[in-house]
């Protein structure tokens, strides 16, 4: 009878771990990891791209961030990776699920967006970067304009 007890409570903790489907980082989603490296393939073919990625970054001067929220972020991200799509549409990559991911890696938490300009002879990077107090949260979206010679 209480080995009864053990596997009840042994069965019980399994449900709860299969339910727990939040995201700490981009590798623990697939959907993620594919639209990122999706970004990242078309960057190479055009002179407007964008690339998305939890990489995170060391704030030099906190004071050119803004207070934000993860819907914000979302909806930065979702413009992004629409916007690409509409260059290069592909009925099979899991946007929806990506989006849903994200959102959970995101996690309703209050955020600080950062903006961040690099000029180069021959590309402009435009960074957009997410994090939370804790930092265990960065989301960044790069938008890469080349530069005609």
């Amino acid at each position: 009878m209480k080995y009864a007890f053990f596997i009840s409570l042994l069965l019980l903790s399994n449900v709860v771990l299969s339910n727990d489907n939040h995201i700490k980082s981009f590798n623990d989603s697939i959907a993620l990891t594919t639209i990122s490296q999706f970004l990242e393939d078309a960057s190479e073919d055009a002179d407007i791209s964008t690339r998305i990625s939890d990489k995170k970054l060391k704030i030099k001067d906190p004071s050119i961030c803004v207070d934000a929220t993860s819907a914000d972020a979302l909806k930065d991200a979702q413009f992004a990776i629409r916007g690409v799509l509409r260059l290069y549409p592909d009925e099979d990559l899991p946007i929806e699920e990506a989006l849903v991911d994200l959102k959970s890696y995101l996690s309703n938490v209050y955020l600080k967006k950062c903006i961040y300009m690099n000029v180069q002879s021959h590309k402009k990077v435009q960074s957009i970067y997410y994090f939370n107090a804790a930092g265990d949260i960065h989301l960044k979206l790069d938008i890469v304009t080349l530069s005609k010679i």
